[in-house]
């Protein structure tokens, strides 16, 4: 075998040795979905900040992706141009974003009802349930028997206790609405006897009553409610959500042994809980 031949032979061997891709170059095709996870992130975006133009974007994004397609297929008669990858692109960007502004506008009465938002314009007074979505300290738990003075208290030097509830119904001047939206809460928790003094977890249901307020545009919950008394804990965490708060409780407790501030910080770190980190080290 002569020496040019050898050579090949072991470059032919070291190039199927290489992973599938790794001898390809990247080509413009490779990024052709990249304008439309843009543009879908874009309209998500926007539905955000401006709910109430939902369904306007629906509409435009339906409208010029079917126009797009249909000048990618007249396009595609002509093989000379590369006009109809363009087009077919642009309307997948166009439908990208029509769909996500369709979920966005069928999801705006459950996430924002309009009554919620009416009364929270009025500040209005509302008594609901719900459920506990985001860890408490110990700062935002009442205790057991204390059923008055830890609402909200209006002026705060230190930023008052808040807490994320899921609405499972509520019920304004009599009447009663759905679930599904978030209200941002200020004031205490205060849990059942039978408790023990523990914490509320994650998936707590609960039940408050105060004043509505509203929440700015773009927020993750429909508006804020001031409570009047601290807001009763009436059932614990279930199933997984059951196992990961106990499990989280016994970590917290095991921290509190450690030496030293860091210790204050390990929950935080290890599991998002930040019920140990005192004002001084915040």
């Amino acid at each position: 075998m002569s020496g040019g031949s050898a050579r090949d032979a072991v470059a032919g061997r070291g190039t199927e040795l290489l992973p599938p891709r790794a001898a390809e170059r990247l080509g413009m095709s490779d990024a052709r979905l990249v304008p439309a996870a843009c543009g879908a992130w874009g309209v998500a975006w926007l539905c955000v900040t401006y709910p109430e133009s939902a369904w306007g974007f629906a509409v435009a994004g339906s409208v010029l992706a079917l126009a797009l397609l249909a000048g990618a297929i007249v396009a595609r008669q002509r093989p000379a141009t590369r006009v109809g990858g363009v087009l077919a692109t642009l309307a997948v960007l166009c439908a990208a974003g029509g769909l996500v502004a369709v979920t966005a506008g069928a999801q705006l009465p459950v996430r924002a009802p309009a009554a919620l938002l009416a009364a929270s314009a009025e500040g209005a007074s509302v008594r609901a349930t719900g459920t506990l979505t985001t860890l408490v300290g110990e700062s935002a738990v009442a205790e057991v028997g204390d059923d008055e003075g830890r609402g909200w208290s209006g002026a705060q030097l230190e930023e008052p206790p808040h807490f994320e509830v899921r609405l499972d119904a509520f019920e304004i001047e009599g009447v009663p609405g759905g679930g599904g939206a978030s209200l941002l809460v200020f004031g205490h928790l205060s849990p059942a006897a039978e408790a023990g003094g523990a914490i509320p977890g994650i998936g707590s249901r609960v039940v408050l009553e105060g004043e509505l307020g509203p929440a700015e545009s773009g927020d993750s919950v429909a508006a804020m409610l001031f409570l009047e008394e601290p807001a009763q804990v009436v059932g614990a965490p279930g199933g997984l959500l059951g196992v990961t708060a106990g499990a989280r409780d016994a970590f917290v407790e095991a921290a509190k042994e450690l030496p030293g501030p860091g210790a204050q910080l390990l929950p935080g770190l290890s599991v998002g809980d930040t019920r140990l980190v005192t004002p001084e080290l915040d």
